[in-house]
């Protein structure tokens, strides 16, 4: 079962081997990580998926919320979540199938975010599932590049509660 993590963190260098380094550590594989700073910028919020079952997910919130650097953890509830990804994709293009290409990134909502003779770079946002089916919609023109971000996700009720944690004398080194 996929499960999504989200993780309030100190944004200070290193956390984010720290807290990935728990979930190696324990023989999780993350499918997908995302990590970005909060309104507050001396705040991060980690996105992650991985593929585990209940339990475990119980065990690995514990031993997250052990980590000095971690203010907040929890797993969040896809039914009660909103998600996103972003991708870029370079498609070729030429003059005749240029209209065909905008035809298929507006039936997906994408924005045009670069033209020029030979290509354009899509921009697609949506679940992991819409932005394959675009990227299997433009497959048949060629596609250059493709880049998608990790999924980054928001609980729709309240957020994250949390509190500064003390500041140890020493740091704990995992």
């Amino acid at each position: 079962m996929n499960l999504i993590f989200s993780i309030l963190v100190k944004n200070e260098p290193g956390v984010l081997i720290r807290i990935a380094s728990l979930f190696s550590r324990r023989n999780f594989n993350i499918h997908s990580l995302a990590v970005g700073t909060t309104h507050d910028s001396n705040i991060s919020r980690i996105t992650i998926i991985l593929n585990a079952d209940l339990n475990r997910a119980d065990q690995i919130i514990s031993q997250i919320q052990k980590s000095p650097v971690v203010l907040a953890v929890q797993r969040l509830d896809p039914s009660n979540t909103v998600a996103r990804e972003i991708a870029l994709i370079k498609v070729h293009s030429t003059l005749n199938n240029r209209d065909s290409i905008l035809n298929i990134a507006n039936a997906f909502r994408a924005n045009v975010v670069d033209l020029s003779p030979n290509s354009i770079i899509l921009e697609f946002t949506g679940s992991a599932n819409k932005i394959n089916a675009a990227a299997q919609a433009l497959s048949t023109f060629g596609i250059i590049e493709l880049i998608q971000s990790g999924l980054i996700a928001l609980n729709r009720q309240d957020p994250i509660p949390y509190a500064s944690k003390p500041t140890f004398l020493h740091k704990n080194l995992l």
